[in-house]
C-alpha cells in the first residue's frame, strides 16, 4: 500500500515490474516480464528476450518488436528520449540555480547579521560617548560651582 495509490479516485493496480524478478508464476507475470528493464539493447528501447514463449506471448512480443522497428515510432522514441534528457538537464540546472540562490541568501543573511551587530556596536559606543560627555559636563559644572564657591569665600576673606 502506498499513500499516493490510496488517494487515486479510481480502483487500480500498480505493478512494479522491477519487483517481479525471475518469478513468473502465471501468465500475467510472464507478460509483464516483457517490460523489465534488464537486457535492453544499446538504444534502450529493444529488449533481448531469451525465454521460451507460448504462442500467444510470442504474438505480443512480435507486435512490440514491430512497433519498435517502425522508423516513425523509433523516431518518436528518440525524440521522447531527447526531451526527457532536456528535462533532466533543466531540472539539474534549476537545482543548481536554487542551490546557488540559497547560498547567496544565506550569505546575505550573514552580512545582514554582521551589519546589525556593527550597528549595535556603534549605538553602544555612541551611548557610552554620550554618557562620558554627560559625566564630563556634570564634573565641569561641579568644578565651576566649586570654583565660584571658592571665589566667594576668597572675597569674604578679603573683605
Amino acid at each position: 500500500r502506498d499513500a499516493f495509490i490510496e488517494h487515486l479516485t479510481h480502483d487500480s493496480y500498480v505493478i512494479q515490474v522491477s519487483e517481479l524478478k525471475q518469478r513468473r508464476r502465471n501468465k500475467l507475470e510472464r507478460l509483464l516480464s516483457f517490460f523489465e528493464q534488464m537486457h535492453l539493447k544499446a538504444n534502450g528501447h529493444l529488449k533481448v528476450y531469451h525465454d521460451d514463449l507460448d504462442e500467444e506471448f510470442q504474438i505480443v512480443l512480435d507486435r512490440l518488436a514491430r512497433a519498435a522497428l517502425d522508423k516513425v515510432i523509433r523516431d518518436e522514441m528518440d525524440v521522447e528520449d531527447e526531451f526527457l534528457e532536456l528535462l533532466k538537464r533543466k531540472e539539474r540546472s534549476h537545482a543548481e540555480t536554487l542551490k546557488a540562490t540559497r547560498k547567496e541568501l544565506e550569505e546575505v543573511k550573514v552580512r545582514e547579521e554582521e551589519a546589525r551587530a556593527r550597528a549595535e556596536e556603534a549605538r553602544t559606543r555612541e551611548e557610552e560617548a554620550r554618557t562620558r560627555e554627560e559625566t564630563e559636563r556634570r564634573q565641569k559644572e561641579e568644578a565651576l560651582a566649586e570654583l565660584a564657591d571658592l571665589k566667594r569665600m576668597l572675597q569674604k576673606v578679603n573683605t
